[in-house]
């Protein structure tokens, strides 16, 4: 009985494959029919090999060999097999190096390089194989360094510069080996925001006449107030005596001064790394006790009243200011 085989029984577009036959007479043509419809020679016993076309889709087949002599047709066994598509190959891979360095000095700079999302903390250079297409690339500079921009470069000695990028994260199209560096530079020393103190208080008060001292804290640039930091009021350079700014920047501050004259007082800001130091201050007026409201009667009377006036006098002007 004529025999027909398909090696192998899963056949993928591209790949080799053979069909065998026996059995049949040399001579009249046997053919392949069922699902498919070929040609395979005209002797009675032969193989055929080639790559599996396209042209057969995917799917499960079933043929048999067949051949006519003096008029009878002669047929095989059926075989089946299945057809395939060929996997796509894979893109090609290409060199990619990352690097940092000081723009300044041309020095290499370690840093975490950040490639398609994988960290690589305290790197100054990193290569991979990366396959063809877009892939993105970011970089967290160390401290007291800023990022400038990207360089990229061909991935040989002497390669030529191809493109420059400021864009962080920074995704590129790789299609060739390529060097990519991360070019930084020592940032810039902060500045000090200027800022201004204002103080108010009433021009006079009486010894011992509670009294508010407040103001405001802003910044010039803006006119922002400056919120908790601590402003250090005096008079005639005593104290401190502290009062925490606002949300707003204002501050304030109850006091009283227990003896009398003209006194200078101050606000003053000692300043933070980010905001420069400012001072404001007025005169204030503290006024002398009133009068002893007696009669003088004599003269003897009269000096003591005086005497007794001198000794309050005296004793206030010992008396410190209080804030509260």
């Amino acid at each position: 009985m004529p025999f027909l085989s398909v090696s192998p029984s899963t056949l993928v577009h591209g790949e080799l494959f053979g069909i065998y036959w026996s059995g049949f007479a040399d001579g009249p043509t046997v053919y392949l029919r069922g699902d498919l419809s070929e040609t395979l020679g005209n002797k009675g016993s032969g193989g055929a090999w080639g790559y599996v076309p396209t042209s057969w889709l995917p799917g499960t087949y079933t043929v048999y060999a067949c051949q006519a002599v003096g008029g009878f047709p002669i047929r095989s066994n059926s075989v089946t097999f299945t057809v395939i598509s060929a996997e796509p190959p894979p893109p090609p891979e290409y060199i990619v190096g990352v690097g940092i360095y000081d723009e300044a000095t041309g020095e290499y700079v370690k840093g975490t390089i950040i490639i398609d999302g994988v960290s690589y903390p305290d790197e100054s250079s990193v290569t991979s194989r990366l396959e063809e297409g877009n892939h993105t690339f970011n970089v967290t500079p160390p401290t007291g360094y800023e990022f400038v921009r990207w360089d990229v470069y061909e991935y040989k000695t002497g390669g030529a510069l191809i493109k420059t990028s400021t864009t962080r994260p920074f995704t590129i199209n790789v299609t060739e080996p390529i060097w990519i560096w991360a070019v930084l530079q020592l940032s810039a020393a902060p500045t000090e925001a200027v800022t201004s103190l204002t103080i108010s208080a009433p021009s006079t008060v009486e010894v011992d006449e509670p009294f508010t001292i407040s103001g405001k804290l802003t910044r010039v640039d803006t006119g922002a107030g400056i919120a908790g930091v601590y402003v250090y009021l005096s008079y005639n350079g005593v104290g401190p005596a502290g009062a925490l700014t606002g949300a707003d920047g204002s501050y304030h501050g109850d006091a009283t001064i227990r003896a009398p004259g003209i006194y200078t007082l101050k606000a003053e800001f000692a300043g933070t790394p980010a905001y420069g130091e400012a001072v404001g201050s007025l005169a204030i007026n503290v006024g002398e006790v009133a009068p002893l409201a007696v009669d003088l009667p004599t003269i003897a009377g009269a000096a003591l009243v005086i005497a007794d006036v001198a000794l309050v006098a005296a004793y206030l002007i010992t008396q410190p200011m209080k804030v509260r």
